[in-house]
């Protein structure tokens, strides 16, 4: 819905570039931030056409790393841990709560019980 004293720009108008140059210099401002920019020395332009020509100049693409990238970078720093409940030799629940490390896989810490909500 345009705003109601918005002016559509034109393909090649010189405030277009001023958008796009604003959206490539300022990459954390979003299109509400450079239209109020633009409203201080009296340019009016809608928050859609401002984000209309933010899409071409901010193509999405991948971003940040993958998951398996950031566990190679951070694996020396990461514990994993798991409750698990398993069976004695007589068939009665036993609960362990096991903590590793990740890097070098040793086993951190290991707690068993057979009454988890007993403390």
């Amino acid at each position: 819905m345009a705003e109601p004293n918005a002016t559509r720009l034109a393909p090649r108008s010189p405030d277009v570039a001023l958008v796009r140059s604003m959206a490539s210099a300022n990459r954390l401002w979003g299109a509400e931030r450079i239209r109020g920019e633009l409203l201080k020395p009296g340019v009016k332009v809608s928050k859609r056409t401002i984000q209309r020509y933010m899409r071409t100049e901010r193509p999405r693409g991948p971003r940040g790393q993958r998951w398996s990238t950031f566990l190679r970078n951070h694996a020396h720093e990461i514990w994993a841990c798991d409750f698990l409940q398993a069976y004695d030799v007589f068939f009665r629940p036993v609960f362990a709560l096991v903590f590793i490390e990740l890097s070098t896989r040793k086993v951190v810490l290991a707690a068993t019980t057979r009454f988890p909500s007993h403390g």
